[in-house]
């Protein structure tokens, strides 16, 4: 007697349900393979030591001796050309200790371990920042920004390590803060961005129209650098989901309380610049939340003994001195820095 024949098994054919889940599986196994090698590599790459303290820009004040100091990011250098401003206030100086790209952080450190340390009495420190800058602590914290800021800091600073950490507010702060801790990016970063960057920029110039490398690295660095504000016709806008909390604990969390106590306790006239935004010069009213978030800061700002100067009405500074985004064209900064000195000569009292 023959046995029943078994049933044949039944091969999955494409576009049946069992094959798609078959893709699915195999598609999440290798994202999460790629993200457990990359991780494995980011751990065992070395933690970059801390670097060596940066004495220049302190033997640069010692040595110059400037009246007022300016702190600030790109927003700074676009708009302050040194030496049309220090032909303006002679026989007094100015000094710009700006660094693109900076924000708080570094800001806090080169107030801490240069302007203080300089000894200089000075007539004013000029803090310049964008709208909620001053209590966004953690911008431009990470990667080559936090090598710059090591540079201006010393390893043991318990104000830098407390700010650093997120406030867990959120989960995502909290989940993001956790990812770049056990997933360290930044080593791979450090290690693979100066090779990568001379490769592009040889292969570039070897395929591409003839040209010097300076110049080709900052065309390949646009090509990456996000849309072009200036040639779109539109604008960053102004920030809707601002910290209306109490301001004594927002600027508590933030570095701006800090920066506030060393000019207190060292005697340094200090005076916060809110810069006109490119929105703000092209009329676009600012969002009801931002306006009631900027009186509260200039509020804390002036009851902790500094002064604020609020430049988003300044209607001398027209749409057509702008460049790209919030920056004033190179072409413009030398007629910008008069401009500024003449229409707040309060500025550089």
């Amino acid at each position: 007697m023959e046995s029943p024949a078994e049933p044949a098994v039944k091969e999955p054919t494409p576009g049946s349900p069992d094959r798609a889940w078959l893709g699915f599986i195999v598609a999440l196994s290798s994202v999460v393979l790629s993200l457990a090698v990359s991780a494995w590599a980011c751990r065992a790459l070395p933690e970059a030591p801390w670097p060596a303290f940066d004495r220049r820009p302190l033997k640069q004040l010692q040595k110059f001796r400037p009246h007022y100091v300016l702190l600030g990011n790109s927003m700074v250098e676009s708009r302050f050309d040194e030496r049309t401003l220090n032909r303006m206030l002679a026989p007094r100086r100015a000094l710009r200790l700006a660094v693109g790209g900076s924000m708080t952080a570094l800001w806090y450190e080169q107030l801490k371990n240069y302007v203080v340390p300089s000894g200089l009495p000075l007539r004013r420190l000029l803090v310049f920042f964008r709208n909620e800058e001053l209590t966004r602590p953690r911008d431009s914290t990470t990667g080559a920004n936090l090598t710059t800021i090591e540079y201006a800091a010393t390893a043991d600073d318990p104000v830098l390590s407390a700010k650093l950490v997120p406030t867990w507010r959120t989960p995502s702060e909290r989940l993001k803060y956790y990812l770049w801790r056990d997933v360290p990016a930044g080593r791979l970063r450090e290690l693979s961005e100066a090779p990568v960057e001379r490769l592009a920029i040889r292969l570039s110039l070897a395929w591409g129209p003839p040209g010097d490398a300076h110049r080709r690295k900052n065309q390949v660095n646009s090509v990456f650098s996000g849309p072009d504000w200036a040639r779109d016709g539109n604008e960053p806008p102004d920030p809707t989901d601002l910290d209306l909390r109490p301001m004594e604990k927002v600027a508590s969390e933030s570095f701006l309380a800090d920066m506030l106590q060393l000019v207190r306790e060292h005697h340094i006239p200090c005076v916060f610049v809110r810069i006109r935004t490119r929105a703000r010069a092209r009329g676009v009213p600012q969002p009801a939340k931002l306006a009631r978030y900027t009186r509260r800061l200039r509020r804390y700002i002036t009851e902790h003994g500094a002064d604020f100067v609020d430049m988003s009405d300044e209607d001398w500074e027209s749409i057509d001195l702008y460049g790209n985004g919030d920056h004033i064209a190179a072409r413009h900064q030398a007629e910008y820095t008069k401009a500024i000195v003449q229409h707040l000569p309060d500025l550089f009292r």
